[in-house]
């Protein structure tokens, strides 16, 4: 008898070891391919005059990357978190497909760039970052295929859902404009000296309306909304 117990605890202490372990290749491909185009925004995506003026993405395209790097890590999370839903994995390859299709565009037309007349007299060419941003969406893309198949998934309230897809979405808008709105503000009226130039960015009633408002604002109220209804509706579910 104490034999057959010994086996039985084994083979659960295996199991719920065996368990916790299904998950990490996937974690470990969206943290990879996150850090990956992150790195890449920062990297010279082009160089010119020699290698005198290197502007990388963040300014650009770079930041909505790096928006869709944080929400692909917190939706591979979310997607784990009691009640578990797996279909948030595919968010993931969503982030890393528009990072990945934008990524090529703007190659494309670097490329343009650089083999047109005017390119010899600034001396340009290009630079790795883009290049780095394409294999980390490509990391992105190919993780949900090492995510591990959903065991007995009972079915959840789409409130949930829901819920869960505004906290990642407004994430994907809130990171990008507050690049905007602060870090490189704050960058701009460094160089310029004496804040006379973010004064000067933050005046006029029109900028309280400027894109980088609006995606700064819309993706906060998005993602406490999705918190929040995250929240009551787990709250519902767990009533008698």
């Amino acid at each position: 008898m104490a034999v057959q117990l010994i086996g039985v605890a084994r083979r659960l202490t295996g199991a719920r070891g065996a368990s916790r372990w299904r998950g990490l290749p996937f974690h470990l491909l969206v943290v990879a391919g996150a850090v990956t185009v992150v790195v890449g925004c920062y990297l010279p995506w082009a160089t010119f005059y020699d290698g005198l003026y290197q502007p990388n993405g963040v300014s650009g395209h770079g930041r909505f990357f790096i928006g869709l790097a944080v929400a692909a890590v917190v939706a591979s999370l979310l997607a784990g978190v009691r009640p578990s839903l797996p279909a948030l994995r595919w968010a993931v390859a969503a982030a890393g497909a528009i990072i990945a299709a934008v990524a090529l565009r703007d190659l494309w037309n670097l490329r343009d760039l650089l083999s047109s007349p005017e390119a010899v007299f600034y001396f340009a060419d290009g630079g790795p970052g883009l290049y780095v941003v394409a294999a980390g969406a490509a990391l992105l893309l190919l993780a949900p295929a090492a995510a591990p198949g959903p065991a007995n998934v009972a079915p959840v309230p789409l409130g949930l859902l829901a819920g869960r897809c505004a906290i990642i979405a407004g994430l994907a808008l809130l990171v990008p404009g507050a690049y905007g709105d602060y870090f490189m503000h704050a960058g701009a009226s460094g160089i310029e000296g004496a804040g006379e130039a973010h004064v000067h960015v933050h005046s006029g009633a029109g900028h309280l309306l400027s894109t980088d408002h609006l995606l700064t604002a819309g993706g906060l109220l998005l993602a406490l909304g999705g918190a929040a209804t995250s929240v009551l509706t787990g709250r519902r579910r767990d009533l008698p």
